[in-house]
């Protein structure tokens, strides 16, 4: 098993080449990746330094486009020297096919972490593509990872440890609020915490730039004190993201230690993550835990006997129901079925429209009122017993 990290400075290629198993370093420019730093000469200056300390250099490309933008990335593409680096890593498609079709020689790492996350989605991407390398999703469960190492003809790379992004839009949605605030804004970069009544105690790392506005997860995604069975199964490489969006300077401080512990199996390794540290989905994906229960079991019951849905409640006062059906009022028993399929018996002695005018049969699709019933919320169902 192999690492990579991004680098943005010589002191970063020193600390990579340094570090055990590590071969590759990730070089971001710009104008073509979402987080990067430098200028497109300083990512090919970058590339000759990291190659000279026996590095293998892999470009960055992975930012979002419109067709505009496309043709002007890709026009810099072209005109940059990419025989200096041994791969180039793209997320969008249409930058995969360009590298596909105008640079053949040059091995293709596919970034599908933020979209496509079963099998038959990446079988087709390596057939389509035939990428050297795609970079997994930290969504897929330990499992499955093995599963793709163990299926996919081409090598697989996962984030070790590292931010997780949450959210990102092309718009520029922290602009508005701080404008030209010099505290917030370096070089076009704006940062914040973005919080939320649900989240008040748990504010989002959120970073704003030319390529739009990306919210980080409070904790950082850590795998790497449990790798061995990854190990076992081939994953070819491990991503260990050092990069801290406020920093503008290196980006691998540290990578020989936090490399050299991993490999040593260090019970340490923990503590050197100066990060609050997650991982959410690594041992199992439980986000399709809750789809049985938002599965309402009223659905169940709307048989003849389900005469009404609930659709207004004023407490201590009445019930607004929604008729499904023709019924006679009188002579029967009823009860209330919740979303959740718990029911509830009730008397009901008297039924109106909503103008107060008492009803002993209501019509199909009619609003009507009865007396209120404690624990009856919207959306419940009123069942009579007695046939329609």
């Amino acid at each position: 098993m192999k690492f990579t990290t991004f680098v943005t400075s010589k002191e970063d290629i020193l600390a990579c080449a340094a570090a055990p198993n590590l071969e590759e370093v990730l070089i971001e420019p710009t104008q073509l990746s979402r987080e990067g730093r430098l200028s497109l000469e300083e990512a090919e200056s970058l590339a000759k330094e990291a190659a000279q300390h026996g590095l293998k250099p892999t470009l960055v490309w992975d930012i979002l486009m419109t067709e505009t933008e496309f043709a002007t990335r890709s026009k810099l593409v072209a005109g940059m020297n990419l025989e200096l680096f041994t791969a180039i890593r793209t997320q969008d498609p249409g930058a995969a096919v360009w590298v596909r079709e105008n640079a053949p020689g040059t091995p293709l790492q596919l970034v599908v972490e933020n979209s496509n996350h079963n099998m038959p989605a990446l079988l087709r991407w390596v057939a389509e593509l035939r990428p050297q390398r795609l970079v997994l999703s930290t969504q897929l469960p330990e499992d499955k990872l093995i599963a793709c190492c163990q299926q996919l003809d081409t090598e697989c790379e996962v984030l070790g440890a590292g931010k997780i992004l949450l959210f990102y839009s092309k718009r520029h949605l922290l602009q508005a609020n701080f404008g030209n605030d010099e505290d917030a804004n370096d070089s076009h970069w704006i940062y914040a915490d973005s919080s939320s009544e649900e989240s008040a105690s748990r504010p989002f790392p959120t970073i704003e730039n030319e390529h739009g506005t990306f919210m980080y997860l409070n904790k950082d995604h850590f795998i790497l004190d449990s790798l061995a069975r990854l190990d076992a199964a081939g994953m070819h490489t491990i991503r260990i993201d050092l990069r801290d969006p406020q920093v503008d300077g290196h980006a691998a401080q540290g990578i020989d230690t936090v490399c050299a512990m991993t490999v040593s199996n260090d019970p340490g390794l923990d503590t050197v993550w100066t990060r609050p540290t997650s991982a959410p989905f690594f041992k199992r994906n439980k986000t399709d835990k809750q789809f049985a229960r938002m599965k309402p079991q009223t659905r169940l019951l709307r048989d003849a006997k389900c005469v009404a849905e609930v659709v207004s409640v004023e407490r201590g006062e009445l019930l607004g129901l929604f008729t499904l059906r023709e019924f006679d009022t009188d002579g029967a028993s009823y009860k209330f079925v919740a979303h959740d399929g718990s029911e509830l018996p009730a008397e009901l002695e008297s039924f109106s429209d909503i103008t107060g005018n008492p009803l002993t049969r209501c019509s199909a699709h009619q609003v009507v009122r009865c007396s209120w019933i404690k624990g009856v919320k919207a959306g419940a169902i009123l069942v009579r017993d007695e046939p329609v």
